[in-house]
């Protein structure tokens, strides 16, 4: 019976090696789908080669690039002269009327009467 044991030990090794690299392409994949989201090409990072070989280092490398897309949507919004901030033009002039507004009313109506 121990015999038995000792023989079929390599068998179930080759399966659970097959099944984790099953597992690890898997995961390597979705990463190279997250790193298209990103806007890179897989011949620019090549995240589906660091994935499936470094494994946890390639997925963290993928997680820390950089958003291509999101600098492209910064540069498409207008900047504001006066801080160098990308800032929504109604967002600006809601933030410069509202201080002549409370300025317009007179201190005498907040007070209450005696």
């Amino acid at each position: 019976m121990l015999m038995e044991l000792y023989y079929d030990a390599p068998v179930v090794l080759f399966f659970m090696a097959i099944g984790l690299l099953v597992i690890n392409y898997i995961i390597a994949k979705q990463f190279e789908k997250i790193a298209m989201d990103k806007g890179y090409t897989p011949e620019e990072a090549h995240p589906f080669a660091m994935c499936f070989l470094l494994g946890i280092i390639g997925c963290l490398y993928v997680c820390a690039m950089p958003d291509k897309n999101l600098y492209a949507l910064k540069k498409e919004l207008p900047l504001d002269k006066g801080t160098g901030t990308a800032e929504k033009t109604a967002a600006a002039t809601v933030q410069k009327k509202a201080p002549q507004a409370i300025q317009e009313k007179p201190v005498e109506d907040d007070l209450p009467e005696l």
